[in-house]
């Protein structure tokens, strides 16, 4: 009886909502990053210490006034096969240890090939007796379904299960479709574990042929993929918040006790236009659907002229729609982000909560008024 009580009590899942932590992974730190982590909501942070690549080097970013208690993370490129890490990834993790010595603990984010897992739990075996402070990994998804993963997660023994990613292949979602099940399969193991979730888009940029030729994962950071076209095109692939939503409301609802925690990535700021907004984050973060507004407001600036501004008074980003007239003024022209159409303004873009800009002017005897396309 005793024992049948005990195994009962171990599968009762918990409830309410996780601590929440966010991760700083800009390599450039600016002022609007430092402001974000100055005035950040979340129980802590995991910011990029460096990253290693196995032919530049070992590169180590200067992090002014972090708080605390936030971790450091180190960002390693795939090892080539039959080259032996340990040196490398021993040396970076001490420097990075004594950077930033306040850090309570390290984490690797290396994503290694599957079939490679027996090679990745000898690194962390070996590591653990290097005297540097606790280490935790990332994990994938995918190596959950390998025996040699359930070896590594004990091995680590605190992992992060990244329920995001860019599939250069499969550009259609990044948010894992199936990631509830993967929380509860990771479960299993047994082990305290954390769960990534996103909170970013990417810029796709595309060439005259429609192909994909770069992306851009933050402001200004290009990323070639196959030829060196020249992108004519770009659009954004966005995490989308609603679906975020109903994963974070139904993990408040139950939980595996081995989840210890959510990891959002990454936090906004104030420059970054590929992150959610932060009043889009805050929202998610608590189970709830943002929602984005369109709202005109009409401006008279002369006789029978109108200036009209398009507001964003909701909670999520909204992306710049398609707009008609009414009624057709005699004379206008599209402003801002806006270029004329017959009879209606298209725009490529978007508009954060609380954000606006000029769309238009016409001449008209009253105001006149526009409407969003649906």
């Amino acid at each position: 009886m005793l024992l049948t009580t005990l195994l009962y009590c171990a599968t009762v899942p918990a409830t309410g909502p996780l601590p929440q932590d966010a991760y700083v992974w800009q390599q450039a730190w600016t002022p609007a990053v430092q402001e974000a982590v100055d005035t950040h909501p979340f129980r802590d942070l995991v910011v990029l210490g460096g990253t290693l690549d196995w032919e530049e080097g070992l590169q180590l970013f200067e992090r002014p006034a972090l708080p605390p208690e936030s971790a450091l993370a180190l960002r390693v490129e795939v090892p080539p096969p039959g080259k032996d890490p340990l040196p490398a990834l021993q040396h970076a993790l001490a420097k990075l240890a004594l950077a930033y010595p306040q850090a309570p603990y390290l984490q690797l984010d290396l994503d290694l090939p599957t079939r490679r897992l027996g090679e990745y739990t000898q690194w962390i075996e070996a590591l653990k007796q290097a005297g540097l402070p606790p280490l935790r990994i990332t994990a994938l998804p995918t190596w959950m379904d390998d025996p040699a993963f359930g070896d590594l997660a004990h091995a680590a023994p605190h992992y992060v299960l990244q329920l995001h990613w860019f599939d250069p292949k499969d550009p259609t979602r990044l948010l894992d479709p199936e990631a509830l099940a993967h929380i509860e399969q990771a479960a299993d193991l047994g082990v305290p574990f954390s769960a990534a979730l996103p909170s970013y888009s990417y810029t796709l940029l595309f060439d005259a042929d429609s192909q994909r030729v770069a992306i851009t994962a933050e402001q200004g950071r290009v990323a070639p993929i196959g030829a060196s076209a020249k992108p004519l095109r770009a659009e954004q692939l966005r995490a989308d918040p609603a679906a975020v939503a109903q994963v974070v409301a139904a993990l408040n609802q139950a939980h595996p006790t081995e989840l210890e925690a959510l990891v959002w990535f990454r936090l906004p700021t104030s420059q970054d236009h590929n992150s959610w907004s932060m009043e889009t984050l805050t929202l998610v973060a608590a189970g709830d659907t943002p929602a984005a507004q369109a709202e005109f407001q009409v401006q008279a600036t002369g006789e029978q002229l109108w200036q009209i501004r398009l507001l964003n008074s909701g909670t999520d980003t909204l992306t710049l729609p398609e707009l008609h007239w009414q009624q057709t003024p005699t004379f206008w022209d599209a402003l801002g982000s806006y270029h004329r159409e017959t009879g209606h303004l298209n725009a490529e873009g978007s508009l954060a909560p609380g954000e606006s800009q000029v769309v238009a002017w016409a001449r008209f005897p009253t105001a006149p008024t526009l409407l969003v396309s649906h």
